[in-house]
């Protein structure tokens, strides 16, 4: 907390009241303040309204024109009862102003109130950030890729999951991937995001399970998502009716209206070559393979609800045209 009065006497006394609980920053003046401000983070300002030089006023005027303490939790204090001063303080946007003599208590309780109301405000900016970022992770594929036609795309997970898709003359890429990120939900869709541009730079070339171990390796070297676990599956959707899938973490196929009804795993360095006849489905998922089996007569909507439902994330559903 950083206090800036010109009284010694007051920013000592401010010091004893605070000290216990906080780490105290006591200038007294603007200039030093602003230097101050630079050099550490601080979580709140207190700040003398009359004094020589930069007053109080001009003080917090300068400090809203830095974008990166635009937010700062701010607190006025005056020991002069004038409502039109107290007015422009408070047009200025500050969160709260006290008189002199400051009392502990209510000195105390008025902090605490002001950081808890930024720490909300706080959550719901990243919130709503969270929610931008997820909106960018799930963009509109194609009607068609290769000769597959995208039949059905759902996306959960908390909406953090990626979806990252290519057309090429020799047919289309796609590519699910989620991180298993413990950061913040923020945190994680900007992680998300950053992924996302990554594998959209991807240099195709090889057959799936080669691509797959490219982007790991490339992944596991990064200085941002290095050591995550990270979730891939990218299925190669060729003009000849070839489907060409390799996976990495927990991520699985199957087919719909034949076969048995279960996910079939796509582990490390071992990729899958499909040639499904013209009008059968695949379903592409992020999720672990088990036992539970699905009725493969299911509609593709009521494919997708089963599925996350039972904690799956984040599945496409193609089906083969034939080839081209």
């Amino acid at each position: 907390m950083l206090v800036l009065d010109d009284d010694s006497s007051q920013r000592e006394l401010i010091r004893s009241y605070l000290q216990d609980e906080f780490e105290i920053v006591t200038c007294a003046s603007a200039d030093v303040a602003l230097g101050e401000l630079t050099r550490r983070p601080v979580d709140l300002v207190l700040c003398d309204i009359y004094m020589p030089g930069t007053d109080g006023l001009c003080f917090h005027r300068q400090l809203s024109a830095r974008g990166a303490h635009e937010l700062l939790p701010f607190i006025f204090m005056t020991g002069v009862e004038d409502e039109k001063l107290q007015g422009v303080a408070v047009s200025l946007g500050i969160d709260d102003l006290l008189l002199k003599p400051l009392r502990k208590r209510a000195l105390r309780t008025t902090i605490h109130r002001v950081l808890a109301r930024h720490r909300v405000v706080r959550e719901r900016l990243a919130d709503d950030l969270a929610t931008q970022l997820a909106d960018t992770l799930r963009p509109r594929l194609p009607p068609r890729l290769g000769s597959f036609a995208v039949t059905l795309h759902a996306i959960g997970h908390d909406n953090l999951d990626i979806v990252v898709h290519r057309r090429e003359p020799s047919g289309g890429m796609l590519l699910l991937g989620r991180i298993h990120s413990r950061a913040a939900h923020s945190a994680a869709a900007l992680q998300a995001a950053y992924l996302a541009g990554l594998a959209a730079q991807l240099s195709l070339g090889g057959d799936a399970a080669t691509l797959v171990e490219i982007l790991r390796a490339q992944l596991w070297s990064d200085c941002v998502l290095g050591g995550q676990q990270i979730d891939l599956l990218l299925a190669l959707t060729g003009r000849d009716g070839r489907l060409d899938l390799a996976g990495s973490g927990a991520t699985g196929w199957a087919r719909v209206g034949d076969g048995d009804g279960k996910l079939n795993g796509l582990r490390e360095t071992h990729g899958t070559t499909l040639r499904p006849a013209p009008g059968e489905r695949i379903v592409l998922c992020l999720a672990e393979p088990d036992d539970t089996a699905f009725d493969p007569s299911l509609s593709c909507e009521q494919l997708a609800n089963e599925l996350l439902g039972a904690g799956r994330s984040t599945l496409v559903i193609l089906e083969a045209l034939g080839g081209a």
